[in-house]
């Protein structure tokens, strides 16, 4: 399995986290992390009487709960954040760690999971066969 570390050292922030190629059980825990996010954010505007279009802030806050946060929390084989050796929650995800940090991890997630992000590696697309007239 692929596996890519990533380390950020900024203003005393310090945190090491190695991320790992999919198998069926990360990719299981990303579909879990998701479906559990959608149910959340569903009744969060049910709650407030909103539609997913109606508040800008809880579109924002869909998008990094339901497609960020789990893409970047379920490959994660190690994790070390200013010394916390536990996965972040939501909160802490979202509003504690910086967005560089979570810029780079992000990258890194998606060079070994493109699949994710509905992009195929290059071996796969030359597996695919050509048509022929």
């Amino acid at each position: 399995m692929i596996t890519e570390t990533i380390e950020y050292n900024h203003n005393g922030f310090i945190a090491r986290v190695i991320v790992s190629e999919a198998n069926g059980i990360i990719g299981t825990r990303r579909s879990r992390l998701r479906a559990l996010a959608v149910a959340e954010m569903r009744l969060a505007f049910s709650a407030n009487g909103h539609e997913l279009t109606d508040d800008a802030e809880l579109n924002d806050e869909w998008v990094l709960r339901v497609l960020t946060y789990p893409n970047l929390i379920a490959p994660v084989t190690a994790i070390d954040i200013g010394g916390n050796l536990s996965l972040p929650d939501f909160k802490y995800f979202s509003e504690g760690l910086p967005e560089q940090f979570l810029i780079q991890w992000e990258e890194a997630v998606h060079r070994i999971n493109p699949h994710w992000w509905g992009e195929r590696d290059e071996d796969e697309a030359k597996k695919e066969p050509t048509p022929s007239i």
